[in-house]
């Protein structure tokens, strides 16, 4: 699905017209989540833990919900039904029972760079950053690389029209809870493509910590916010976003 698409489906959750190129605010001003602030109404609402530094999540899991199959499931993450029972032990009769956790293998590399990207040795140069601060967070680099494609094409000009900026498209007061509250203090700038991406692998962090390691899940809070991210059910844009940006990890992969 195209962005002005969401964005169609989601205008009333983003609260801006134009492009909508950044998480727009959910969380009380005093305590907005990392990068783009949560998007859906409301910071964790039970929070699952503080981020960890020493926590890896290079393997990607996903908690079933309802309504999920096998199917569904595989589409969202951008790989085939096989390759998920094959990981699980399912077959294709197998039912899905909400709350059950699934190790999700990564999709087969496209062997190509998304266009816009191919060619383009300015942007493909900040593949070195986003790696150097990945690894700083223990954020997958091939997560992060994807889901700022799908916000910016990694354009660090990009401002949407409700004030998100750069690559990671932050907005103000959650580029500010991010500098003072999740890395005590720094005084890090979102104008500075470096300071952008380590903004957001920060957030990313934080957003893995509390989905439990669920790309999916903080794919989701991202978009919509961690506390629609912890709904039993995503809505149609949510869906759209994360199969998107899951898609696009195809593409990051070598």
């Amino acid at each position: 699905m195209a962005r002005d698409e969401l964005r169609d489906l989601d205008d009333d959750r983003a609260g801006a017209g134009g492009r909508r190129v950044g998480p727009p605010p959910d969380a009380p001003a005093a305590a907005p989540a990392v990068t783009g602030a949560p998007r859906g109404g409301g910071a964790w609402a039970n929070p699952r833990g503080s981020a960890d530094a020493s926590t890896p999540y290079d393997t990607d899991v996903y908690v079933v919900r309802s309504g999920d199959t096998i199917s569904s499931v595989a589409t969202m993450h951008a790989i085939t039904a096989d390759a998920l029972e094959q990981a699980n032990d399912l077959t294709s009769t197998s039912s899905l029972t909400p709350g059950t956790q699934l190790t999700v293998p990564l999709p087969e590399p496209s062997g190509s760079y998304p266009q816009g990207l191919e060619g383009n040795d300015d942007l493909l140069a900040l593949r070195s950053t986003f790696e150097k601060w990945a690894a700083e967070y223990d954020v997958p680099a091939v997560l992060l690389q994807a889901d700022l494609w799908q916000e910016s094409a990694w354009d660090n000009s990009a401002v949407s029209s409700d004030g998100a900026v750069g690559i990671g498209q932050l907005l103000p007061s959650t580029t500010q809870y991010i500098n003072e509250t999740l890395l005590d203090g720094a005084d890090l700038d979102p104008t500075d493509p470096s300071d952008n991406i380590q903004l957001s692998a920060a957030y990313f962090q934080y957003l893995l910590e509390g989905s439990d390691g669920s790309w999916a899940e903080a794919l989701a809070s991202y978009f919509a916010g961690p506390t629609s991210a912890q709904n039993s059910a995503w809505d149609a844009a949510t869906v759209a976003y994360v199969t998107k940006g899951m898609g696009y990890l195809a593409d990051f992969q070598g």
